[in-house]
Formats: C-alpha cells, structure tokens, sequence
C-alpha cells in the first residue's frame, strides 16, 4: 500500500461535541462506532443543532481506549443547540486545544485506516518527534455506499 506524504500543521484550539465510550485494550470491537455516530447525529439535529464535519477522537486512559464520535462545533452558540428543555442534548463538549501535528488523507475503506496510523506514527518516531495527545480523524468525505470512498484526514499531536 502507497501512502502519500505526512505533513505538519498547526491545528487551531476547536470544540467539538459527542460522546465518548471505552473501546479497552486492542484488538478493538468497533462495532459500536458507525451506530454511535449517528446516534450522536441523531441527538444533535433532534436538540435543533446543525451537523458540521464528522470528528473522531482517539485517546489512551488506564482502562484502555477511548473513543469519542462527535462533530466539529461551527458557531459559538453551539451549532444551535437546545441545551434545556424537553429536547436537550446528553451530548459532552470536547474543547480541544491548538497543537502542533502530523497529518496524512487516508483515502479508501476504513478498513485499512489502521495501516495509515500505522505510517503516520512510524514516520512521526522516524522524524523525532514524540506522540503527544488524542488522536483525530477528520471525516472529510464519508462513503454512503459499500464503505470504499472515505477521505479522512488523520490528525496525530507531536512535540519535539
């Protein structure tokens, strides 16, 4: 598999609301994603919100590792959001702040998205840099078809 160029960027602080579940320690049960992003789709435009770009987040905790599905916040009052009242959100907001990353597209199946983290984090440690903070894969594109058309953009926080 070819893998096109990594590239550093300076990512601004953004928030981004969603849930967050505990996958545990690797080999992941993913089965649970793709139903809790639209679960999470669901309770945004239920609360009256707007979906803006598609976020997952990827991070390491003592009981392994967690997963939040959200979508990236396009406005200060909350995408619309209806926080009280019958129709609220149980929705978490994730403020994520500014850092330095490597970045890659992963374009194709999701299913081969793990070798593309797989050559982020290799060319990351091959360039001396240290892995530093959650994740993030940035649904640029999503495939409603047989799964083979996604463009994601993988997000991974370094320090030198």
């Amino acid at each position: 598999m070819k893998f096109p160029d990594s590239v550093i960027k300076e990512l601004p602080a953004e928030r981004i609301i969603g849930t967050t579940v505990l996958l545990g320690e690797p080999p992941f049960d993913t089965s649970e994603i793709g139903p809790l992003s639209g679960k999470v789709a669901g309770q945004i435009i239920a609360a009256g919100g707007d979906l803006d770009v598609g976020v997952g987040l990827y991070s390491d905790s003592e009981a392994g590792t967690e997963v939040t599905c959200g979508y990236r916040m396009n406005s200060a009052d909350g995408n619309g959001l209806n926080t009280t009242g019958p129709t609220s959100t149980e929705l978490d907001t994730i403020e994520l702040p500014p850092c330095t990353a490597a970045t890659l597209i992963h374009e194709g199946s999701m299913s081969r998205i793990g070798a593309s983290w797989q050559h982020l984090s290799e060319w990351c440690l091959n360039q001396g840099y240290s892995l530093n903070g959650p994740c993030r894969e940035i649904y640029l594109e999503e495939d409603d078809g047989d799964g083979s058309d996604w463009v994601v953009e993988l997000q991974q926080p370094i320090t030198r």
